[in-house]
């Protein structure tokens, strides 16, 4: 299964490319000069490519690692030193810093939007095939950016414990020991088909311990996402869905690191 082109993936995230496009038509706003529309779907596309990413460069270091992907919302109790769900080992400090993989997905906003304006006589939006068949030296730029983003989060699941970003993708930090100990997981679904409509119910003591702790995580927070790549390359997504902890096998083949 291609996860990515499933509709939970993307509804899952739909708050928070919200934040992200309102952050793109505030400096539209402020702009002196005109701008193109964006299509709505140019962002789906931007936010997946950039998880794929990260993902495929976790499977080409081959240390397996584990990604976790919180509603923004909730940033703060994640990170309250007290709280029930994870211990950060290593935090990042509020700033550019945390948030640089979404500022630079604005950023890649307003460049599109730029762009358009000059390169097209046709008042159309512009969309994902106007950034892959871009040469515009800003552009490349920011696409050499994301690349280097997503090898710096590969290389942070490399550390024992795991990645933790809000579904805005402001990396909150690493090294994270997940609890929920109040959490009892014994049975896990897992899809056959990408929505879930059918599934095949299983033991969680079936399963090592980094694929239990993620269940259990996402059983305690129903709207988070979790990624398990293991070190064989193999990708397992997991989500709370239909009433039941769910995971999908992604089947990588066409992931790569470009």
């Amino acid at each position: 299964m291609n996860v990515f082109a499933s509709n939970w993936l993307p509804d899952s995230f739909s708050q928070a490319r919200s934040g992200t496009l309102d952050l793109h038509l505030a400096a539209r706003a402020k702009s002196d000069s005109q701008w193109a529309d964006i299509d709505p779907d140019c962002l789906r596309i931007l936010g997946q490519n950039v998880l794929r990413r990260m993902l495929a460069a976790t499977r080409a270091y081959k240390h397996g690692g584990t990604i976790l992907c919180v509603p923004t919302e909730l940033r703060e109790q994640i990170l309250a030193p007290d709280n029930p769900y994870i211990s950060l080992k290593y935090r990042f400090a509020p700033g550019e810093n945390r948030s640089r993989v979404r500022t630079l997905m604005v950023e890649i906003l307003n460049a599109l939007a730029q762009i358009g304006v000059r390169s097209q006589s046709e008042r159309r939006p512009v969309d994902w095939s106007d950034f892959e068949s871009s040469t515009d030296p800003v552009l490349n730029q920011l696409d050499e950016a994301i690349f280097e983003m997503s090898h710096f989060v590969a290389n942070l699941t490399g550390t024992d414990g795991a990645v933790v970003m809000t579904k805005a993708f402001e990396i909150l930090g690493f090294g994270a020991e997940i609890h929920c100990n109040h959490t009892d997981v014994s049975t896990v679904a897992r899809a056959i088909d990408l929505e879930a409509g059918n599934v095949d119910i299983e033991s969680i003591h079936r399963m090592g311990t980094r694929h239990r702790s993620v269940y259990r995580f996402c059983n305690a927070i129903h709207d988070a996402t979790g990624a398990v790549i293991s070190q064989d390359g193999n990708v397992r997504f997991v989500q709370w869905r239909n009433n039941i902890i769910t995971y999908w096998d992604h089947q990588a083949i066409a992931d790569a690191v470009e």
